[in-house]
């Protein structure tokens, strides 16, 4: 494995920190959204099949708040899904500009003979 290509990859991507550092907060909070949903999937278990059955208000509420918090955690772990998905594509696009720029500027600085 060559680690001088890996520390010049670094090099790069070190003018993208603060870019980085949000993409890493992205993919975490993605990430723990998405494994909170089972955990409300859980205690949707507990609820009994013959509530859903009844008239009674405070059941039919336990019920709606359960779905609607499931609804909820499986929207905002897509939301950063999402953000973490399209930061790292333009981070990825920035990247490669700026490889391609150092890449064509040294290509300029050889010789024709080269």
């Amino acid at each position: 494995m060559n680690w001088n290509a890996f520390k010049r990859l670094f090099h790069y991507l070190g003018r993208y920190k603060l870019r980085l550092i949000l993409v890493m907060i992205a993919a975490v909070l993605s990430t723990l959204f998405t494994v909170l949903t089972p955990a409300v999937t859980v205690l949707l278990r507990g609820v009994k099949p013959e509530w859903i059955l009844r008239t009674i208000t405070e059941e039919k509420c336990t019920i709606v708040w359960l779905l609607v918090t499931l609804i909820a955690l499986y929207l905002v772990a897509q939301l950063f899904a999402i953000l973490q998905s399209f930061s790292m594509t333009k981070l990825t696009a920035c990247v490669m500009e700026t490889l391609r720029g150092d890449i064509d500027r040294k290509m300029h600085h050889l010789k024709l003979d080269y």
